[in-house]
């Protein structure tokens, strides 16, 4: 602690002293040893001061200061070690019992305790490397030493070399790695909905670390079948180059859920980064969500991704350019000319279907399907009444409409509750019509943040029908503006989408399913049935090989909701059926979790952490000493302190 923080202290305690005298002298009733109490509850606090100011102990950094080996037991240890004899990890382990080490402390995804004896020699799977939490709990434990074997490729180097000053130890660093040239897929995306026989892209991003070709072959497969293929150029260290793959959605065999591997040719050393996975629905009637606009706008634009990505369903999009209909979305789809027919079959098979800038002089044979659709969402343009709502429009009143923090009563309320809509641009127009009975309002506006409030959109629920109307005119600002304003737009749409949806998935059609089908290591698997409240779900995994590695009846989380713990890295295939009142639903899929991490295309982060180790060693300063508060002294005399002056005010007749 500097001389500035002492002086500080000082001050501090004297203010303590001076503020008990205060109390034992005025506050208090008179009595006999005003002064003992004065002195114990001035030590009280400013022993608590200096407990808070946490000053450092200087103690022994030699040999006979407490010693522990902090070992990393990060995935990157298994990469092979410098010499070339075994991995990283055998090294480690061989240094650790040459320190003459029995209790090690384990690093990685988090700090634990392990006996050198029972250590499992197998590769470590933690996926990350956190030194940080290791660090701070040797030096809470008392240690002085620190005996660190890892191979420095660190989630956290950056804190570590900002806190090592601080935290009193004497760290010796032992280097088990080296370079490496590795190469990794970091990243693969694809449509979420592809039609069996339509060409797609599959997207990827590629990093590489340490000498290696000047290209980068990847590769495309799917069930071990190359799919197609791209050659790229090979990234600098701390860059990432990105490309993609076209390939032909085959039919899917047992399932509408097809996986893709996207594979470095040839590999190398660290395999576990060489390849990642995506799956694709692949169906030849898709369901899902139809947008059909007829009249060019930004909305169906920003509307578009936000119902995909909360939904979870197939959308497709279709814009009205005249004579003719363009479809919108995402590659390889968008822009390209579609029949009405075409359209009208999409909008009959949706699950949900939403119209935007449609009024009572559509075409007859949309204005029919609209009738039919029983689930709608309904952007409208003109006056008049729409097809297929019991509601009267009237003209949009042009004017700055500005959200009211009121959320109203809904089935959608919770799903807004505690939006931050300060910063949401106004609508620009409203239409105000009577609203029919039972309808209820998503938001409310107000012309100018001032007099009555209004709906923006407003919905119902007729029998087996649902329907939405959106009354206003610019919701596509908010998410331009991005920030709290975006995730507004989002949460009003996907929140309305989900209830336009609820209970409108056919039962015994895949009652349970991943959220994600595609899983980071050490995540837990999310589960979800969508349109159900069951009562308790059946649940069996096993892995490549049909080994079951969970079969359990799971509790819900929430509503429709559950979860099971994290899986090592593979591809799993399940078997669930969901209990409800409505009867029993069975499911089959599969998911898997990746290997792959970024520790193996991580630069050493040893040259970093040796700056501070060295000049902490030069100067001496702190070598060996230990934070107050991890000493046991001043909590006993703060408790003792405590005890005597109760015990003393009791005596002398004060409470």
């Amino acid at each position: 602690m500097s001389g500035v923080s002492w002086l500080a202290w000082l001050i501090a305690a004297a203010a303590a002293f001076t503020l008990a005298g205060y109390l034992y002298r005025f506050r208090e009733l008179p009595g006999r040893g005003r002064g003992v109490l004065i002195a114990l509850r001035g030590a009280v606090l400013a022993l608590l001061l200096l407990l808070l100011f946490d000053p450092s102990l200087a103690g022994p950094a030699g040999a006979g200061a407490e010693r522990l080996v902090l070992l990393d037991a990060s995935s990157s240890m298994a990469l092979p070690a410098p010499a070339g004899a075994g991995s990283r990890w055998a090294a480690a382990l061989e240094r650790a019992r040459s320190a003459g080490a029995d209790d090690l402390l384990l690093f990685g995804d988090a700090p634990r305790a392990a006996r050198l004896a029972g250590i499992d020699t197998a590769a470590p799977r933690d996926t990350r490397s956190r030194l940080l939490p290791a660090l701070q709990a040797a030096a809470q434990s008392g240690a002085r030493r620190v005996t660190l074997i890892t191979d420095a490729r660190l989630d956290d180097a950056e804190e570590v070399a900002r806190w090592l000053p601080r935290l009193g130890l004497s760290v010796d660093l032992e280097d088990v790695g080296g370079d490496v040239a590795n190469g990794a897929i970091t990243r693969v995306s694809a449509p979420s909905w592809v039609e069996t026989g339509h060409p797609l892209d599959i997207e990827f991003e590629v990093m590489a670390v340490g000498a290696g070709p000047d290209s980068l072959a990847v590769r495309v497969l799917r069930e071990g079948v190359e799919a197609g293929r791209a050659r790229i150029a090979r990234p600098g260290p701390g860059r990432f180059a990105s490309g993609s793959v076209r390939v032909v959605a085959g039919p899917a065999d047992s399932s509408r859920w097809v996986r893709y591997t996207v594979a470095l040719d040839p590999g190398d050393d660290a395999a576990a980064d060489d390849a990642r996975h995506v799956y694709l629905d692949v169906s030849a009637q898709p369901a899902g969500v139809t947008l059909v606009s007829f009249q060019p706008d930004w909305e169906p634009r920003f509307l578009f991704p936000v119902l995909e990505r909360a939904l979870g369903l197939p959308v497709r999009a279709f814009m009205r350019m005249g004579p003719e209909w363009v479809e919108l979305g995402a590659a390889p789809r968008a822009g390209h000319r579609a029949g009405e027919a075409d359209v009208l079959e999409s909008v009959a098979r949706a699950q949900l279907v939403v119209v935007h800038g449609a009024d009572e002089h559509a075409p007859g044979a949309f204005t029919e399907a609209l009738v039919a659709a029983r689930r709608i969402l309904v952007f409208p343009a003109g006056t008049g009444r729409f097809p297929g709502l019991p509601l009267p429009l009237t003209s949009p009143i042009a004017a700055d409409w500005y959200v009211s923090g009121q959320i109203p009563s809904s089935p959608i309320a919770s799903a807004l509750a505690g939006l931050d809509i300060e910063s949401v641009p106004p609508l620009f127009a409203l239409r105000i019509p009577d609203e029919p009975e039972d309808a209820w309002a998503a938001l409310n506006v107000n012309r100018a943040r001032r007099g009555a409030t209004y709906a923006i959109a407003i919905g119902r629920h007729d029998g087996p029908r649902r329907w939405v109307a959106a009354l206003g005119q610019g919701y596509w600002r908010w998410s331009l503006k991005g920030g709290e304003s975006r995730a507004t737009y989002e949460r009003l749409w996907s929140a309305i989408g989900g209830w336009l949806l609820e209970e409108s998935m056919t039962p015994g059609v895949e009652p349970l399913e991943p959220v994600d089908r595609i899983l980071e290591p050490g995540s837990a698997v999310r589960w979800v049935s969508p349109g159900t409240h069951p009562d308790s779900l059946r649940l069996q995994i096993a892995d490549s090989a049909g080994t079951a590695v969970a079969d359990t009846v799971l509790k819900t989380a929430g509503a429709d909701s559950a979860a099971t713990p994290a899986l090592p890295p593979g591809r799993y295939r399940y078997s669930a059926a969901v209990f409800g009142p409505g009867g029993t639903g069975e499911a089959t899929g599969e998911f898997t979790v990746e290997s792959a991490t970024t520790e193996n295309i991580r630069a050493s982060a040893a040259d970093r952490l040796n700056a501070p180790l060295s000049e902490m060693r030069a100067s001496a300063r702190r070598a060996g000493s230990r934070p107050l508060h991890a000493v046991a002294w001043p909590w006993i005399a703060l408790i003792l302190l405590l005890c005597a002056e109760w015990i003393l005010r009791r005596r002398w007749g004060l409470r």
